[in-house]
């Protein structure tokens, strides 16, 4: 470690610092997180665990490839989350990132450790390359989407069934508002809590906004057929505008679902 120097600061809260070192292949982001920094990781936890929820992941790559690559749009492909990583309740957690080029993009790989531990672990890993423009499309017909998911739940009585099952989202978390479902298809509203107006612009994509877009995976099951799910992998993952504060999420659960698999556009 002789040879590494952080360099200066990344303004990103959650990437850190990049790393320079001759003896690193590729660029290395280290950043230390917490149930403290930020503050809204302590509002998403499993069974009582504070884990570092999925669009974590998600924001940082689109930081580093960034930060690394340069700016544009960018496409996360092949998100395989192997092992979640578990923000301890006391101290911090030593995260890395490595973007390693490779033909077409690069390769994105998540690790973290104990403060008092040098055995890394691999959490996840992904692939980004330069997104595509895409093709001008109508907007959605809301109203015709809300015409076909007739029933109305109430976002405070999902948010208290989804404890029920060990998934428990503190008010950082609970960004969905309004919800409209039918089975296979929902509709919600989605709005940043306001505590966490103040830092919206210091992300590309807040991970609490896009987490609250998730859970809205749950809503289109069969009543009687929900249970605790985790995000665990994700084909393709684009921002094609700048995020708002306030949105709607269209969800739809593709054929087989119960096998894993549903879409998500926002």
């Amino acid at each position: 470690h002789s040879h590494a120097r952080t360099g200066d600061v990344a303004a990103h809260p959650l990437l850190g610092a990049r790393l320079h070192s001759p003896a690193l292949n590729g660029s290395v982001f280290e950043s230390r997180l917490s149930i403290s920094w930020p503050p809204f990781l302590d509002h998403h936890r499993i069974f009582g665990v504070a884990l570092l929820p999925s669009p974590v992941y998600l924001e940082m790559a689109l930081a580093a490839a960034n930060e690394a690559l340069g700016a544009g749009k960018w496409l996360i492909e092949g998100l395989a989350i192997q092992e979640a990583c578990v923000l301890p309740e006391s101290g911090e957690r030593v995260v890395q990132v490595t973007l390693t080029q490779e033909e077409g993009g690069a390769r994105v790989q998540f690790f973290s450790r104990a403060e008092e531990d040098n055995e890394w672990t691999l959490h996840a890993t992904c692939r980004v390359t330069r997104a595509a423009e895409p093709s001008v499309a109508a907007p959605p017909d809301l109203a015709a989407i809300q015409a076909r998911c007739a029933e109305r739940l109430d976002a405070g009585d999902f948010y208290a069934r989804l404890r029920e099952m060990g998934l428990e989202f503190g008010e950082g978390f609970r960004g969905l508002t309004q919800i409209w479902r039918r089975d296979g298809e929902a509709l919600g509203l989605v709005e940043l809590p306001q505590g966490l107006m103040a830092d919206f612009h210091r992300y590309g994509f807040h991970p609490a906004l896009l987490d609250a877009c998730f859970h809205l995976l749950g809503a289109p099951m069969r009543a009687g057929g929900q249970s605790p799910f985790l995000l665990v992998g994700m084909d393709h993952f684009a921002i094609h505008a700048e995020p708002a504060m306030r949105l709607w999420n269209h969800t739809l659960l593709r054929p087989g679902w119960e096998s894993g698999g549903g879409t998500s556009f926002c």
